[in-house]
């Protein structure tokens, strides 16, 4: 308890080949957060043949040192304009590489996360979303397009991502 420091989860192998990983990591109290880690998840139940998710959350101190493990992992250095990213949230891509290992897509905040959902994830092209596919679409278009709410947003949901889970 107290500012005992929290054990970090593990960084993952890679995804199976075909798979991307949405990474969230960030405070536990922040609507810039909470956001994202709702983006992800409305992705994940839109296409969770196409995507699974991984987060982790933590105290200011704990998740400063996270990111910097999860940068040097990923191989960002001190030229790449991410490596001085130290807001919440960090967000990050994961894909099967070559070899078994992974690649990382550093993203960066809230924000980059977005504009890459909007580029690369939000519409699919002949595809008529139907179910609960088309409630996550429709709650992806507004959190993609509209700012994070500092009421409804700001609590960030802690339970583990679909990768996280046995």
């Amino acid at each position: 308890m107290g500012n005992t420091p929290s054990t970090p989860p593990p960084l993952l192998p890679a995804p199976a080949a075909g798979i991307i990983r949405l990474c969230v990591a960030g405070f536990t109290l922040s609507h810039h957060t909470g956001r994202a880690r709702k983006i992800a998840d409305a992705l994940q139940r839109r296409e969770p043949h196409k995507y699974e998710t991984w987060f982790h959350f933590a105290s200011h101190t704990d998740y400063r040192a996270f990111i910097a493990r999860v940068k040097e992992q990923a191989g960002v250095v001190e030229s790449d304009a991410l490596f001085l990213h130290r807001s919440s949230p960090f967000c990050w891509l994961e894909r099967a590489g070559g070899g078994g290992g992974k690649e990382f897509e550093m993203l960066g905040g809230r924000d980059r996360f977005c504009e890459w959902v909007q580029a690369n994830a939000l519409e699919v092209a002949g595809v008529e979303w139907a179910g609960e596919a088309a409630v996550a679409h429709a709650e992806l278009q507004e959190m993609v397009s509209t700012p994070p709410s500092i009421f409804s947003d700001v609590w960030v949901d802690e339970t583990p991502g679909t990768s996280q889970v046995a």
